[in-house]
């Protein structure tokens, strides 16, 4: 680099780089299974998530984003480790994506892999029968919510009273048989449907039930 006072400065995750001024930023598996497994991590990275993507009160928006200069470039490279995981932020903030995945659709398609003489096809397809999450994720770059993509939890609000007028009442049992401390679990639940069809689930029971506390719950 033949500019004036050039110089690299590096850190790591939610380090002090506010006082510096960056023209090119590489941003380097910022995630990890740390990062997976706790949520407050993940908020003083990326911060909030919104309808419209984060809420700007993470590392990456309050420092990363505030050090480049408008000229500037930043690159990330990365493994999906979480729905709410550095590349969800870039993305979400418009970044252009580059993605590689190890398992392939060609024309046909057939799976095929992205590079058969270093990672043969049936060595990747065994990879994902024995351990199909990870090899989602770190394989894959694919990543759903906690809670699935069914069922979102933002669609289930609290309330703190049922409402006066109720249509009807449903119980249901998912109901599991078995003997000993590796019997399934049972669950039931109740709900209240109102005149105009909203529902209120108010109860829910999951245990490890024996046949006659079962059929007595």
């Amino acid at each position: 680099n033949d500019s004036k006072d050039a110089n690299m400065f590096a850190t790591g995750r939610g380090g002090p780089v506010l006082g510096a001024r960056a023209i090119k930023a590489i941003l380097d598996d910022l995630a990890d299974d740390e990062y997976a497994d706790s949520a407050t991590i993940r908020l003083a990275c990326v911060g909030v998530r919104t309808s419209d993507g984060f809420d700007g009160s993470g590392w990456l928006d309050t420092t990363v984003d505030k050090m480049m200069v408008p000229w500037g470039r930043e690159v990330m490279a990365a493994t999906r480790w979480h729905w709410d995981d550095p590349p969800a932020w870039a993305e979400a903030s418009g970044w252009f994506k580059l993605e590689q995945q190890a398992i392939v659709l060609d024309e046909t398609g057939e799976e095929r892999s992205y590079w058969e003489e270093r990672f043969p096809l049936a060595q990747l397809q065994e990879s994902r029968r024995a351990k199909p999450k990870a090899f989602a994720s770190q394989m894959q770059n694919t990543v759903v919510p906690d809670e699935g993509e069914t069922f979102l939890r933002e669609w289930f609000p609290g309330f703190d009273n049922l409402p006066e007028e109720i249509a009807y009442t449903l119980n249901s049992w998912d109901t599991a048989f078995g003997s000993g401390r590796n019997r399934s679990y049972s669950a039931g639940w109740s709900a209240a449907v109102t005149p105009d069809l909203h529902v209120y689930l108010f109860g829910l029971e999951s245990a490890q039930y024996p046949y006659n506390i079962l059929k007595e719950r």
